[in-house]
């Protein structure tokens, strides 16, 4: 068993001793790990030990770093001269550095080399085998960040990745022709140089593990299939004999600003004319990327030249035309000095498909379906004003007033268009007069709800609305058959006008990154209801009154005009009118509970159809900041047919307070569900 160990003053905070037996345990090293705590004056006396053989290896941490030079058997003049150690050079079977499964970083600052020797002396180390070939790196999970450089000779492995090790590489490695594929430490398993896989005849091949955004020096051929090319430094990226394959170029180069072309010079170094046959191909969606070569240039070098797609190309369709061309006017206005966070999360856009769902997230399609907002705003008033207008009234003017909560979801499959639940609480007062005319009355109303809407779906997933609705109304009902003592036949007609104050919060997925626009906005609408009806008492607890009508609303939204991060837009104004007749029936069952007390249920059914249309066209928005037209959002799906099942259960006090109970079920091709509860009062 192989004894290792940790050297340091204090070591409580340590978690050396676990991760290097996690280690162990999966590579089945019989090894031992220990935290070897001592004093300064302890350091002489331990580094004796050590030569004796007590461990055969240990780590050293502060405050011994400098301390435990003295025992070294060489050391750099250039590192005795700053008084630390930069360079680590691994021999005749040795690993540098091992990691576990909780280490998430390891750096090799710029300035600092690792030698990896594979060179194996048996006759002065006794323990190294050919088999047993050095590694500088065995990395299992954690970036290894090269900002240094890596040198690899004899044979030796530089890298060692697996499990979710990755390696980010900003300096120089440099694999000598003889090094090879060999097996980790104690396994046949493959071996790999930051993903660098290498044969015996220093042929490299690197797969997508490895980001190289430094050099990379092959003195044998290299194969680029599976090599990311991180390109945003400038430098030269890969030096190799012969080079062929095809690598993929990382976006990370765009600022996502108005520049069309980007070109990255030396890209590739090869050792004669003609060595080079490899390609390179975009990893973004929006760009381009080809081999080119400037005129008069160095023969042995390459160049990688970028070139942006316009927005008028990658996003096809006469309806996204003005969408399309207020991308490209705004990407224009940005000076090649700048940059843009959302124009950078568009091009780091890798998938056609994930590009777009995220031009469906930037064009707005959330305020496609305001109107059908405003509608279930008219809902959420319309059921405690039916109820407050029926209830009885033992005097002349009575005032009643109502508190309204109620909920549910609309549904849309509309590609784009976004479903939303939604909450909605306020108070409804209602002023009803007696008329001399039996069963006539008249009177006003007042009310104020506010609104909750969160959106579902693909796109703009997870934004809000808030909204305030305050309403006024005028109401007038009188009997028709004068000569009915029960004034069982009625006609009823209202008018109302709503004011609704709109807050949106407009979220964008772009790629990995998210935005969100923020607006403020009014809408109106001036409605018109009327409502025939005829009572029916089948006994003194049972009612039945089948009832049709017609509707008719103006309604009208203002301009919006959005603001803060990403890309805002502004909407048209938009005006519409709807007619609906409908035609219904309720039953109502009362159950006494003593003198003035009384438990209620109402079932009632409902067809309603919208003879014009709640959307005449679509609404249309445009980029807030471009000079382009406007383009056309999606059309939502309008049920212009509607059937309506509604129970109610409420319990009240004769010209007192009551609470209803309410849900109801709207089908006829798209279902929904909707549910309520009211606390009346009338004095």
């Amino acid at each position: 068993m192989k004894k290792l160990g940790l050297l340091g003053e204090k070591l409580g905070h340590s978690y050396s001793k676990e991760i290097h037996e996690i280690f162990f345990k999966l590579t089945g090293k019989d090894a031992s790990y220990k935290l070897i705590e001592k004093e300064m004056e302890d350091i002489p006396s331990f580094m004796q030990e050590l030569r004796e053989g007590k461990f055969d290896g240990v780590n050293v941490t502060i405050p011994y770093k400098n301390e435990v030079m003295d025992y070294m058997d060489s050391i750099s003049d250039s590192a005795k001269k700053i008084g630390a150690v930069n360079t680590i050079t691994v021999k005749n079977g040795a690993t540098g550095i091992m990691t576990g499964s909780k280490v998430e970083s390891i750096t090799l600052e710029s300035g600092s080399t690792l030698n990896v020797d594979g060179k194996v002396d048996t006759s002065v180390y006794t323990n190294a085998t050919k088999s047993n070939v050095s590694f500088g790196i065995a990395a299992y999970s954690g970036a290894i960040n090269n900002q240094g450089t890596i040198n690899v000779t004899n044979g030796a492995t530089g890298i060692y990745l697996a499990g979710t090790a990755s390696l980010v590489n900003q300096g120089t490695i440099t694999v000598d022709a003889i090094s090879k594929q060999i097996g980790r430490p104690d396994t046949k398993a493959s071996a790999e140089l930051g993903g660098i896989k290498v044969t015996d005849k220093g042929e490299v091949t690197i797969n997508n593990k490895v980001i190289n955004g430094g050099t990379v020096n092959i003195k044998g051929d290299l194969n680029m299939a599976g090599m990311g090319l991180d390109v945003s430094t400038g430098k030269t990226i890969v030096d190799a004999r012969s080079i062929s394959g095809v690598a993929e170029v990382l976006p990370n180069f765009s600022k996502g600003n108005s520049e069309q072309k980007v070109t990255i010079k030396d890209v590739f170094r090869t050792g004669a004319v003609g060595a080079f046959s490899g390609d390179v191909k975009s990893k973004s969606v929006s760009w381009i990327a080809k081999i080119s070569k400037e005129p008069g240039s160095s023969t042995t070098t390459k160049d990688i030249t970028m070139v942006r797609i316009p927005y008028n190309s990658l996003i096809s369709g006469e309806r996204y035309k003005n969408l399309a061309s207020g991308l490209e006017d705004i990407r224009s206005k940005i000076g090649k000095d700048s940059s843009s966070p959302i124009f950078k999360s568009l091009d780091n856009i890798s998938s056609h498909r994930d590009f777009a769902r995220a031009i469906a997230n930037i064009r707005g399609d959330v305020y496609s379906n305001i109107q059908e907002r405003m509608k279930t705003v008219e809902s959420a008033f319309d059921r405690s004003y039916d109820e407050l207008l029926s209830s009885y009234n033992k005097t002349r003017n009575v005032n009643k007033f109502s508190v309204i909560y109620t909920g549910g979801e609309h549904k849309d499959s509309t590609l784009g268009v976004s479903g939303y639940k939604y909450k909605s609480t306020g108070v409804l007062y209602l002023n009803d007069r007696e008329a001399f005319t039996y069963g006539g009355k008249y009177g006003w109303s007042a009310g104020i709800v506010g609104s909750n809407f969160e959106f579902k779906g693909d796109t703009n997933k997870g934004s809000k609305e808030r909204v305030i609705s305050g309403k006024l109304g005028l109401h007038y009902q009188t009997p028709l058959n004068k000569k009915d003592d029960n004034a069982g036949l009625k006609w009823l007609t209202r008018g109302e006008l709503t004011v609704n104050t709109h807050r949106t919060k407009r979220n964008s997925q772009v790629g990995r990154d998210a935005y969100q626009n923020k607006a403020s906005f009014y809408s109106t609408e001036l409605s018109w209801k009327n409502t025939l009806s005829y009572d029916y008492d089948i006994n003194t607890n049972w009612t039945v009154k089948p009832y049709a009508g017609i509707d008719m609303s103006y309604g009208h939204i203002f301009k919006i005009k959005e603001k803060n991060e990403g890309l805002p837009l502004e909407v048209k104004g938009k005006d519409y009118f709807v007619i609906t007749p409908n035609v219904g029936v309720e039953t109502k069952y009362v159950l006494p509970l003593g003198a003035i007390h009384q438990l209620f249920t109402k079932v009632d059914t409902e067809f309603s159809y919208d003879v014009t249309k709640l959307y005449h066209g679509v609404n249309q928005a445009k980029m807030k900041n471009a000079s382009t037209g406007y383009y056309d959002l999606s059309k939502p799906e309008r049920r212009r047919a509607r059937v309506a099942v509604g129970a109610e259960l409420g319990l009240e006090k004769e010209n007192a307070y009551g609470v209803t109970f309410r849900a109801e079920y709207q089908g006829y091709k798209k279902n929904s569900f909707n549910y309520g509860v009211r606390l009346n009062y009338k004095f």
